[in-house]
């Protein structure tokens, strides 16, 4: 399995069990009450932040965050959790969200995450160029993670491979 069915599985297979919500949909947010974590998929990192806002998730999973239930994203859902995400937009469609007024992030961590780096290396040098100055940005190879907790933010072995 790859993607998010695979990403789906593995979860399932360190014995967690898995609430879906469509955030692009009309699904009751009310879910993230009775989690232990929450975790956001990849896609398109501008077409997911335009589907969290018009559907609030993205207050929702803030608030919920900032209450202490732990937020776990891969590839645009890392992205989305950053401060913004300008520094994609020269790398990621973003007419896949044509009704974003903001590319301000859920600014869960003041990271921008660039994922995917161990395919986009020469991407992420003009990115850095343009960027750098202005945001703290982290590149991640598929087989790495961003932990940011009480202790601060590190860089680990990924124990998802989608």
């Amino acid at each position: 399995m790859s993607g998010q069915d695979g990403n789906r599985e593995s979860l399932v297979g360190f014995g967690h069990r898995v609430v879906d919500l469509d955030i692009d949909g009309t699904d009751d947010l009310s879910a993230l009450d009775a989690v232990d974590a929450v975790f956001v998929e990849g896609g398109s990192p501008f077409f997911l932040l335009q589907a969290m806002r018009e559907s609030g998730f993205d207050s929702a999973v803030t608030d919920a965050v900032r209450g202490g239930l732990p937020y776990v994203g891969m590839s645009a859902g890392a992205v989305v959790a950053g401060p913004d995400l300008e520094p994609l937009s020269t790398t990621s469609n973003t007419a896949l969200g044509p009704r974003l007024r903001s590319t301000e992030g859920l600014g869960l961590v003041d990271a921008v995450v660039f994922p995917h780096y161990n395919s986009r290396a020469a991407q992420y040098t003009e990115v850095e160029a343009l960027f750098g100055g202005r945001y703290d940005l982290v590149p991640l190879e598929d087989s790495q993670a961003l932990i940011v907790d009480d202790d601060g933010s590190r860089i680990v072995p990924s124990e998802l491979k989608g």
